[in-house]
């Protein structure tokens, strides 16, 4: 019990230095680590069990038209970065920053999920269940359930089962 009290007060003070964090859906017993990075919090939402290591970054767009959610039972490694939102390139006479977004998608990350250390996941991705993404891998496609994937773009290399 005092375990989990100083894991909900150490995620709590964490959280005041973020923005907007009263908007974050949390679940019960998440522990974020130092230097975590959540932004805007009222488009992410963490299930039960989720531990988020140190130097984490979790962003999406301020649009909300690119929601993270991450399920129950996730480990997130050091350095993992959870990108939603992109920006448009397609007018080459208008400079990109003033273009919009471009492509959009939820991030949706399963129950059971261990992302590796520096792993990125980028806008528009769904993980399976179950997955084991390996360390410094880029998944810029869907990973099915029960699956372990690595490289740069992450690719299935094997099954679980």
């Amino acid at each position: 019990m005092i375990n989990l009290l100083v894991n909900t007060v150490r995620f709590y003070r964490w959280l005041k230095a973020t923005d907007n964090f009263f908007y974050l859906k949390k679940g019960v017993n998440c522990v974020v680590g130092a230097g975590v990075k959540i932004y805007p919090c009222k488009y992410i939402s963490l299930a039960d069990d989720v531990s988020i290591n140190r130097n984490c970054t979790i962003s999406t767009s301020t649009s909300g038209r690119s929601p993270v959610k991450i399920g129950s039972n996730v480990m997130l490694a050091e350095g993992v970065k959870i990108v939603g939102g992109n920006h448009e390139i397609s007018d080459i006479n208008t400079p990109m920053m003033l273009q919009g977004e471009g492509k959009q998608g939820a991030i949706i990350i399963g129950d059971d999920v261990w992302l590796g250390t520096n792993t990125i996941i980028l806008t528009g991705v769904k993980i399976g269940k179950g997955v084991v993404v390996a360390a410094g891998a880029v998944v810029t496609k869907d990973l099915p359930d029960y699956v372990i994937a690595a490289g740069v773009p992450a690719r299935i290399i094997k099954k679980r089962i």
